[in-house]
């Protein structure tokens, strides 16, 4: 294989994917939400390892991840980012001030990481981006090329997510932040499970 047709399959991975997680996927909305909370290296180390594992496991189980009942995805979304929510909620409110908003402390960011890649990792399963990252896999049976293509895009969608995430926390108060981050996940929660049970 030519390495001109490796790179067009991965520009067509990178670009289809960023395009469908874009337009209808709820992760955003977390992502920027773990982001006003928490450091956003932490977070985005975090997502970056969760969407690569995701990704893996949509070009390995290409035909296997488009039989996952929607209703069963939608219950393990509801109740990680309901999980999410509260530990948005939980984590003590940090300085307000531009000069103190960094990385904090390291067991700040171990958990700010911890919570962004189960977050991620864990809900969404066999989501539009998914589905279509098996679907280009399983077309083109270029995997390690769709697999790159697709990471990039959804890294791509999640410093997009973090960069607003980190200007909300320098223009919002943090008690304002903690209620607007919690309450996104509780509300992406409450879509997913009305997904899982009235589908």
């Amino acid at each position: 294989m030519h390495l001109s047709n490796v790179i067009s399959i991965v520009l067509t991975a990178y670009w289809t994917i960023l395009v469908v997680e874009l337009i209808g996927d709820k992760a955003i909305y977390t992502i920027t939400s773990l982001a006003s909370r928490y450091s956003p290296s932490s977070v985005y180390t975090g997502i970056t390892v969760a969407f690569m594992g995701k990704m893996l496991v949509a070009v390995l189980f290409a035909q296997l991840l488009l039989r996952v009942p929607v209703d069963i995805s939608a219950g393990v979304s509801a109740a990680i980012l309901l999980v999410t929510a509260a530990a948005l909620w939980m984590k003590p409110s940090g300085p307000s001030s531009l000069a103190q908003i960094g990385d904090g402390p390291s067991s700040s960011s171990s958990n700010g990481c911890v919570i962004a890649f189960a977050a991620i990792f864990f809900s969404e399963w066999g989501d539009v981006g998914q589905l279509s990252t098996a679907a280009l896999s399983a077309q083109y049976r270029m995997p390690v090329a769709i697999w790159m293509g697709a990471t990039a895009a959804l890294m791509t969608k999640g410093l997009l997510a973090l960069t607003l995430g980190a200007q909300l926390r320098r223009l919002i108060p943090n008690r304002a932040l903690r209620i607007a981050a919690a309450g996104s996940c509780c509300v992406l929660g409450a879509i997913a499970m009305r997904t899982a049970l009235f589908r």
